[in-house]
């Protein structure tokens, strides 16, 4: 017996398709009798496949994890760096000349003037390395509506983009230059991916050069394929090439290849994918050259076949331009990004000096990686359709057409279609042993690394990159467009995960068993979903952390022993946190995660609406809308003076400065309350009234019959299915959807 293929169910009629065709002697535009009888697609794409047998860089470590003399051999040193050894050197020298070159200096002075901060403060803090804030843009995971969410914020944080032009009427302008680090999971990746791998394009460049949203994304073709089978036959066949090519080489595919290839039609070659555009080639585009670019990292979580994982037993990985490892306990080292992919053994390449591989990388690969869930579609689509008996006749065509398109996709896929194979660079690898330490190399024997999407531990915001103490992050906005209740709107669910993880780590370091390092700050938060929304911190910015004792059992930790036997001081507060949930202002943006396909209209209501959240306001500016009389409310044009008291709370912590009359008050409309307990009832400098996020405030009008139900905020009284239905005439107007996002939903 064979299990039909992922598509079997579309690619049925293609066989009736052929038949008419040859009966009414009619052309084969699309050379499907081709493809059947096992022809391969002629193309000109280039290769996906890694390159083998490459002359090795020269390694940058020494056996005992400190950085080695360039000249020396691979026979001495090796090409894994130890977690402990703190900060990549090229990304701390990267972060530096940010703002030594003025990037992040520049902008947020800029920054700070237009949010009415005092100057002499602002200019003082910038001016000093030590008091210099460290900020961090982080994007969630959600699909097509976390990446365009993400981009309406992206957009509006960007002083590159004339739209909207809100230089002088509040926002979030400007911003997105004084972000040293951007950070994406799965959806979001797909905007940090996209933007860093493009050059740092713009929003308004990715989309009219990149994005072709109203196709479908796993099927190239705009409506359904049943509808176009040859065009939707070709494309399938030319990515079944192209994945060919990388097994062809002598590395193991799996559904993730092909999702990846898919991807990267839509983000960054609309042709081919873009499968010579490397994660580590950002390191060559001219925006990171120069250091206009914040430093962008992708998130995925290890899992092995057949294994569930929740924050506490997941292992994030981490891809930067310059490296791919972990900072978890688990496997706490990092290995070069450029050669990814070389058949490693105790740090060392195994074939020698020549033996490198590069090309593994490939940028759509990484992002695919990060959002492998969608790859589950593919098979899902297949475990939907008959089984198909092997012994059927010769002539079923059928049966032929699945062959011939899916031989790559045998029965292994099915079950673990979100896993994507990574040859194991840590194999055979023991942390030095001069050094105590409780860590492991927990995939020391495993030839593959398994990674999947970056969200499956539930920790949908990638906070876990920007809380480890050697980047020493300040600052860190996050935008949260996760589906966390039944219609697909935010309830905080990523940092209350996070928060549980972060607390998992201090009772082990208080046993003993983990040392200081791997214990990470992370404020209170509420510790439920229903309370975030019967606070309403799900349909409002809200700051967590404000104050620096405002964290978990780390802060009143005191001093812990450091693996290297030195004694640092354990009461650093971790970073700011400003969270902006998804909310409608007006456009409903709480469409399926599964919905892979998106009309202009829908694009430009997500854009709308984020401008709008960018501005805390139910009406955009005149810069926008070209009406004079527009008007501005005056909490709008406070929201941005709030975020700058947010952006140098911890620098003003640290220069000893006190927080002033104007940040006081932005503080007690945004800060919740939190202290030292998760129900918002503890210590709070900062005077929370009602309202303020301590439990007291009136219950949530946006919750009826006991549902969170949020109307938009423009006034407009529009409902969510009278929108639906404008959209919804306006896509099969267009011929636009298949809609896989209904059968996948659940």
């Amino acid at each position: 017996m064979m299990r039909i293929s992922y598509l079997g169910l579309i690619l049925l009629p293609l066989t009736g398709l052929l038949a008419i065709a040859l009966e009414l002697n009619i052309p084969d535009p699309y050379h499907i009798e081709g493809i059947i009888n096992g022809e391969k697609a002629i193309n000109h794409f280039p290769s996906y496949a890694p390159k083998i047998d490459t002359l090795c860089p020269a390694p940058e470590f020494s056996a005992n994890g400190t950085a080695a003399n360039i000249a020396n051999s691979t026979s001495q040193n090796e090409y894994i760096r130890p977690a402990y050894t703190g900060l990549n050197h090229d990304e701390a020298g990267y972060i530096a000349n940010r703002a030594s070159l003025c990037s992040t200096r520049k902008s947020l002075s800029a920054f700070a003037r237009a949010a009415n901060l005092s100057t002499e403060q602002t200019q003082a803090i910038l001016g000093d390395e030590r008091l210099r804030p460290n900020t961090a843009v982080a994007f969630s995971g959600g699909g097509y509506r976390a990446m365009l969410n993400g981009a309406a914020m992206f957009r509006a944080m960007d002083a590159r983009d004339p739209w909207p032009d809100n230089s002088n009427q509040g926002g979030l302008s400007g911003l997105l230059q004084g972000m040293n680090y951007m950070v994406g999971l799965s959806g979001g990746n797909w905007l940090v991916g996209a933007s860093a791998l493009n050059n740092f394009m713009t929003v308004a460049e990715l989309r009219d050069e990149r994005w072709e949203l109203e196709k479908g994304l796993i099927t190239g073709m705009k409506g359904d394929p049943i509808d176009h089978a040859g065009s939707f036959l070709r494309f399938m066949d030319e990515i079944k090439e192209q994945v060919e090519q990388k097994e062809d080489a002598g590395f193991d595919t799996t559904l993730t290849d092909f999702w990846s290839l898919a991807l990267g039609r839509q983000l960054v070659n609309r042709t081919a994918g873009g499968p010579e555009v490397l994660w580590s080639g950002i390191t060559e585009m001219d925006a990171f050259k120069n250091n206009s670019m914040p430093f962008p990292i992708s998130i995925a979580d290890a899992r092995r076949p057949g294994e569930n994982i929740v924050e506490r037993n997941s292992t994030i990985f981490e891809s930067t331009p310059y490296e791919f490892g972990s900072w978890d306990s688990a496997m706490p080292m990092f290995f070069p990004m450029e050669i990814l992919g070389t058949n490693m053994s105790a740090g060392k390449p195994i074939g020698g000096n020549h033996s490198c591989v590069r090309g593994f990388d490939v940028g759509a690969f990484i992002m695919g990686t990060s959002s492998s869930i969608f790859s589950g579609i593919l098979a899902k689509l297949g475990q939907r359709v008959k089984v198909t008996d092997c012994n059927d006749p010769p002539g079923d065509l059928s049966k032929d057409v699945q062959v011939a398109l899916f031989d790559l996709m045998n029965d292994t896929f099915f079950g673990n279609e979100d896993i994507a194979n990574y040859p194991n660079p840590f194999r055979d690898y023991t942390l030095p042993q001069n050094i105590t330490h409780p860590y492991n190399n927990a995939a020391k024997n495993e030839n593959s690394l398994y990674l999947a999407d970056g969200g499956l531990d539930n920790q949908n915001i990638p906070f876990w990159p920007l809380l480890q103490s050697p980047r020493h992050i300040d600052f860190i906005l996050s935008v949260d467009s996760s589906a966390d209740t039944p219609q697909h709107w935010p309830n905080g669910s990523s940092l209350i995960t996070t928060q549980k993880r972060t607390k998992t780590l201090y009772e082990i370091a208080k046993n003993n068993t983990l040392k200081q390092e791997w214990v990470v700050p992370f404020p209170y938060v509420p510790d439920s979903g229903e309370k975030w929304i019967s606070q309403g911190l799900n349909h409002r910015p809200v700051f967590f952390g404000c104050n620096g004792r405002n964290y978990t059992d780390y802060i009143k930790s005191g001093n812990l022993k450091s693996t290297q036997n030195q004694t640092q001081n354990f009461n650093k507060p971790g970073p700011l946190i400003l969270y902006l949930p998804n909310v409608p202002w007006s456009y409903y943006t709480n469409s399926s995660t599964f919905q892979l396909d998106y009309i202009p209209d829908e694009v430009t209501g997500f854009l709308d609406n984020g401008a709008r959240q960018a501005l805390q306001s139910p009406v955009l500016p005149t810069s926008l809308t070209g009406n004079a009389s527009t008007i501005i409310p005056p909490e709008s044009l406070q929201w941005r003076t709030c975020i700058g008291c947010a952006l140098f709370q911890r620098s003003k912590e640290r220069a000893g400065i006190e927080i002033g009359e104007t940040c006081k008050a932005c503080f007690e409309k945004y800060c919740w309350g939190g202290g030292y307990s998760e129900d918002g009832a503890g210590y709070n400098q900062y005077g929370n009234k009602p309202g303020a996020g301590n439990g007291t405030e009136t219950p949530n009008s946006n919750v009826r019959d006991g549902v969170y139900d949020p109307v938009r905020k423009d006034g407009s009284g529009l409902s969510y299915e009278a929108q639906h239905k404008v959209i919804q005439a306006k896509r099969e107007e267009m011929g636009v959807g298949s809609h896989i996002d209904d059968i996948f939903e659940s």
